[in-house]
């Protein structure tokens, strides 16, 4: 458990809470966790909140950090990450083409 976060879980999924909160001007720190997440945990975690992510990320970042991050999870070994990966990107599509 983590020692500010009342809940369970891994550090990503608290800098993702982190995340969610802040508002667009506040979010400038820029974190390399995209392109190689080291566990099949952390890039769930990535996935998971990717609707997040490109909501705070500027256009630029997305293509130099985001995609090669999508790109390495469509290549993963581990299908189940796969098969997240296709689902995240056409809920995100989906959302962003009703905007």
């Amino acid at each position: 458990m983590c020692f500010i976060c009342p809940r369970p879980g891994n550090l990503l999924d608290h800098v993702m809470d982190l995340v969610r909160i802040v508002s667009l001007d506040g979010f400038g720190m820029k974190v390399n966790v995209f392109a190689t997440p080291k566990t099949i945990q952390a890039t769930v975690t990535l996935l998971e909140n990717l609707h997040i992510i490109l909501e705070k990320t500027p256009r630029d970042e997305i293509v130099s950090d985001v995609l090669p991050m999508l790109y390495n999870a469509f290549e993963s070994s581990t299908l189940q990450v796969q098969i997240l990966t296709q689902s995240v990107l056409i809920s995100s599509t989906k959302e962003s083409l009703t905007i």
